[in-house]
This record gives C-alpha cells, structure tokens and sequence, in this order.
C-alpha cells in the first residue's frame, strides 16, 4: 500500500499543502493505478495455478492459495476505492482520513502476508514447468488403443509399489515411474478414471487406511498414525476425504467393522 512512513510528519504535511496537485496525482491516480495492474496480473496467474494444483500434487496442506486470491481480491477493492476517492476533489480532512485508512490497511496487510508466507509452502520448480507445457494427445485409434495401454500401466505401477503412501507424492514424480510424459498421466487419469491426481491418488489412500482401520495388526495405531501410513498429511484432511468416500468418519468405519468381525 502507498503510505508516507517514510516522509517526516512535518515535510509530509507541508510537502502535501504546497503540492496538493502533485500529491493527487502521484498518489491519488498513478500508483494505486499501477497497484491494480500488478495484481490483476498477479490474481490472474494465481487463479490458473489454483484450477491446475490438483492435477499435481496428491497432498494440497500449504500449497493451497484460495488465501492469496482472497487477498488480492481485497488489494484490487481498496486500490480501486484509493483510486476513486484520491483522484477526486476532496478536502485535506478526508483526504487525511483515507490516508490514515491506508497506513493501517497497510500495517494489517503486512501482518498478514507475512503469517501466510510463513505458512505457505515453497511451489516447486517442477510445477512451472508443469504448468507451462502443454500436450494435446491425438484423437485417433491407434492413440485410444495406446493411451488404454499406458493407463493400465499407471494403475499398475501404484497398486503394485503403493506410491501413494508417499505423501508427497506429485504427478511428475509418477511420470518419472512409469515413464510417461507427466501432463499425458494427468491427462490419462482425468479422462479413464474422471478424476484429477489428487483425488485419484487420494482413493488408493483411503482404501490402504480402510485395510489398516480393519486390521488387528494395527489395532493400537491412532487415527492420526493410520492417516500418515497410508499416505495423507494431516489427521483433518483425511478425517474429511474419508467421509466423503465412505460416509463414516474413521473411527465410527473401525467401530462398525469391529462390531461385523464379532457377529462373524
């Protein structure tokens, strides 16, 4: 946000009253309009990363930026109201209270940034160059025949090495397995399984957390433990993937199979 911390209380008071024209401008036209334009440009690249993340990582914790496009939402309002307001013909008392609005917008923000930032998880090399490749498979026969052929060897390869228990398991990593090219194995498990990777992945988990809910041999392992050893990266996370597949929460599904295990 533009503030005037860095200008002495008396300057920037005199500065504003000797140069209220320069001042309106500066302030009031060219730099919240070239604030909006930066997070135009930054709000659109960071919605086209958020529809295409699930097509890339199996675990979202921390690389989720619905936070950033709430915030840069927020920015484009504030600038655009700055840029109203500012621009306009105002008084020096309500051009002094949008100031003030402004510097502490500003404080909050930093705040805010910075305890998201922290928070947020560095967004791998490998995902920009995801992203920024683009592979349209032909539409023939010979093609249907072969792209059948190299799903069946994705399904394969993750049943049998059970890479999934991998938290961190990414779409380029499985590429690099079964040595396919990764938007083609993205594009094979969206169109044979009508799932994006991360939910894909994430069924193989809960069917590996089912087995390991019903088995005696982890009996004494915690909710939280299974989650982990069957691939997910938080105890919430799972809590609610496994719901919506199975409509039981973890410990009601290992209750309800205990109670079945006993009758039989």
């Amino acid at each position: 946000m533009t503030t005037m911390f860095c200008m002495p209380e008396q300057f920037s008071l005199q500065f504003r009253i000797n140069n209220v024209m320069f001042f309106t401008v500066v302030y009031g036209i060219l730099l919240p309009s070239l604030s909006i334009v930066v997070i135009a440009r930054t709000l659109n690249r960071v919605i086209n990363y958020n529809k295409k993340y699930l097509d890339f990582f199996s675990n979202t914790q921390k690389v989720n930026l619905k936070w950033l496009i709430s915030t840069s939402i927020f920015l484009l309002l504030t600038y655009a109201f700055q840029l109203i307001t500012l621009s306009s013909f105002l008084d020096n008392t309500l051009r002094d209270i949008i100031f003030l609005l402004d510097s502490i917008i500003s404080l909050l923000f930093l705040y805010w940034i910075t305890i998201f930032g922290i928070k947020q998880n560095h967004i791998p090399a490998d995902f920009e160059i995801y992203i920024k490749t683009n592979i349209i498979p032909e539409n023939n026969k010979d093609t249907t025949v072969n792209d059948g052929v190299d799903f069946k060897k994705i399904e394969d390869f993750i049943q049998e090495s059970k890479c999934y228990k991998n938290s961190n398991l990414t779409v380029m990593n499985l590429a690099e397995f079964v040595d396919i090219h990764p938007k083609k194995v993205s594009y094979l498990i969206n169109q044979y399984s009508g799932q994006n990777f991360n939910k894909y992945i994430n069924k193989y988990r809960a069917e590996e957390a089912k087995k390991l809910l019903l088995d005696e041999n982890y009996e004494n392992l915690t909710i939280e433990a299974i989650a982990l050893e069957a691939g997910f990266k938080s105890k919430s996370v799972f809590n609610t993937f496994f719901k919506l597949e199975t409509g039981f929460t973890p410990k009601d599904f290992k209750r309800k199979g205990s109670i079945e295990q006993a009758i039989l």
